[in-house]
């Protein structure tokens, strides 16, 4: 198994990311699932590397980013794993503008989400820390 084999359900990324399930299947059907899931029949399947994603896009909907432009860039920063040390840091206008990287296969809104009120407050999120903790966490409970 791979850090990108969909393998946990909605209820392991709750547990995972510490949110009720039905804040998880909420989030999912309101833009989190353009970015992070597989479909398998009825059920969606997350990966690792999904579930890392969820974690940044959950903290930035907490900070009033709509749900897609979350979404969206916590895929953007668990496109590849970060380092230990890796903080997303900015504004919430720089964090907005952030892009995939060519070739990513992660789709660029054509919609200009608004991000919360204009602000000269710096945002920090500890991506690294962030990717370490969910991959720990998800190994153990069969992941890789």
């Amino acid at each position: 198994m791979t850090i990108d084999e969909p393998q946990f359900t909605s209820s392991d990324v709750a547990e995972l990311v510490g949110e009720p399930e039905g804040r998880i299947r909420h989030w999912h059907h309101c833009g989190f699932n353009r970015f992070f899931g597989a479909k398998d029949g009825y059920a969606v399947r997350y990966s690792t590397r999904d579930i890392a994603g969820f974690a940044v896009a959950r903290d930035l909907v907490r900070m009033a980013f709509p749900t897609p432009l979350a979404a969206r860039i916590g895929a953007i920063v668990m496109h590849r794993a970060p380092e230990s040390d890796a903080v997303l840091t900015g504004t919430p206008e720089q964090i907005a503008m952030i892009t995939p990287p060519p070739g990513s296969g992660i789709p660029m809104d054509r919609t200009s989400w608004r991000v919360p009120g204009p602000s000269t407050s710096t945002v920090s999120i500890p991506v690294g820390d962030i990717w370490a903790d969910i991959s720990a966490r998800a190994a153990k409970r069969g992941g890789l």
